[in-house]
């Protein structure tokens, strides 16, 4: 019992809590655990004093008990912190309904005329079994939830989930981890086409996994999960050397044929990357020209200094360079002049809007007119229709990419493309007028 408010203390209160939940487990049933708090309280402790605050959190502690149903379990676990259990739920709403009917009881507590105070607390609840199967686990889940109320200055809410979010992610870092260790990934390759020869150039290559269990996993999904855990360089030097070594049978096919991969920021800043490059390449055979390697410019200016001379280390290895979704960076015109690249990659937010836009189509012109003059080759990506193509043929575009000219496909299917593309066939014939 606690001595100031007459109801559970700390250790009463958890005690109870772990029986109730043994005995929800057998019967299949729900019950809820609410942690409030009192928002400023250690203000109004300093403001006040202690005489005060002792009331007040007498004053909550009365409001609680005369909220809760006679079955539930009311406590105060922290200094200004109370627990109520709400037992035998028919359905997880009313948690809510409860924590809405608790905020208005405990709204405008007063002491007296001498003291208005505005008194206001915050709820986080946890549901059992669904938000965790123990106390530790429960009042964990509700303690969190409790802090997002106050973060997002709501008067209550319900965990949601970021315990079990946390535990898959967990798991799919680790499952990320065996599969790069084991080759289980698999890359597919979208057609880079030169437009003023009209013939195939090479392909960007893209990493895709299927989980044997989870399925198809989107590279949104687990390439933050790869940066975030210390993943990406083995994931990046698994990536270019796998491209490498299957551009080694694409070319028998097709002999001009460059590989592009994509680079990090930071793998951009690891101090080995160039020997890896230079090993790799040496690995599978493959000239320098043969590899493209593409970085953003958001990837750049996060280390601007270090990322330039990487670059710089790549270019004099003989590598070909591009900047990766050009135009929608911070960067794009100050740090031109200092990368030491060969091509800029136009973002596909401008071409998708071309035939539509007549603002698309001029920043488009721009953007190659501004290669040209720093004689750099253009790529435009996200081609996705005929008129597309041809109006960045007539603007002059040197290259292009997009699901017009090839989706991204697996190997097979890719080298299947290419015996059948008119990309690898006579000069394309221009359109009818």
């Amino acid at each position: 019992m606690d001595t100031l408010t007459g109801i559970a203390g700390r250790v009463d209160f958890l005690s109870a809590l772990d029986s109730e939940i043994r005995e929800h487990k057998q019967k299949d049933a729900t019950l809820a655990v609410a942690l409030l708090d009192i928002k400023g309280f250690r203000t109004i402790n300093s403001a006040y004093g202690y005489d005060i605050a002792d009331r007040i959190l007498q004053q909550v502690a009365e409001r609680l008990q005369s909220v809760k149903r006679q079955q539930d379990i009311a406590g105060r676990i922290g200094v200004d912190e109370f627990g109520l259990v709400l037992l035998n739920l028919k359905s997880p709403h009313l948690a809510e309904l409860a924590a809405n009917k608790l905020v208005t009881s405990l709204d405008g507590i007063t002491l007296d005329d001498a003291h208005p105070l505005d008194v206001r607390i915050h709820i986080g609840i946890a549901l059992f079994p669904e938000h965790g199967d123990t106390s530790d686990a429960l009042l964990l889940q509700a303690d969190r939830a409790l802090h997002s109320a106050r973060e997002t200055y709501q008067l209550y809410k319900t965990a949601d989930d970021s315990h079990q979010a946390e535990i898959s992610s967990s798991l799919l870092v680790r499952e990320l981890e065996r599969a790069i260790n084991k080759s289980e990934l698999e890359l597919y390759f979208q057609p880079k086409v030169d437009l003023k020869k009209q013939r195939l150039l090479g392909a960007e290559a893209l990493v895709r996994w299927h989980n044997s269990e989870r399925g198809y996993i989107s590279p949104e999904e687990f390439i933050p999960l790869a940066e975030e855990n210390g993943l990406i360089f083995p994931l990046t030097l698994w990536i270019l050397n796998t491209a490498l070594r299957q551009g080694v049978e694409i070319r028998q096919l097709w002999p001009d044929f460059r590989m592009a991969v994509n680079l990090s920021a930071s793998t951009l800043a690891e101090v080995e990357l160039i020997e890896l490059v230079m090993r790799a390449l040496r690995t599978w055979d493959t000239e320098p020209d043969k590899l493209m390697i593409e970085v953003t410019e958001s990837a750049v200016m996060k280390n601007p200094e270090a990322s330039i001379e990487t670059l710089h280390g790549l270019r004099e290895l003989g590598v070909i360079l591009s900047i990766d979704d050009f135009g929608t960076g911070y960067s794009s015109f100050g740090y031109l002049k200092k990368l030491p690249v060969h091509e800029l990659k136009i973002d596909q937010s401008f071409v998708r809007g071309m035939a539509s836009d007549v603002n698309d189509g001029r920043i488009v012109q721009t953007m190659i007119n501004l290669g040209e003059n720093f004689e750099l080759s253009v790529i435009a990506e996200g081609i996705e229709d005929e008129q597309t193509l041809y109006q960045l043929m007539s603007m002059g575009c040197h290259h292009g990419q997009g699901y017009y000219i090839g989706k991204p496909m697996n190997r097979r299917k890719f080298l299947n493309w290419i015996d059948e593309s008119e990309w690898t066939r006579p000069a394309l014939a221009e359109p009818a007028e």
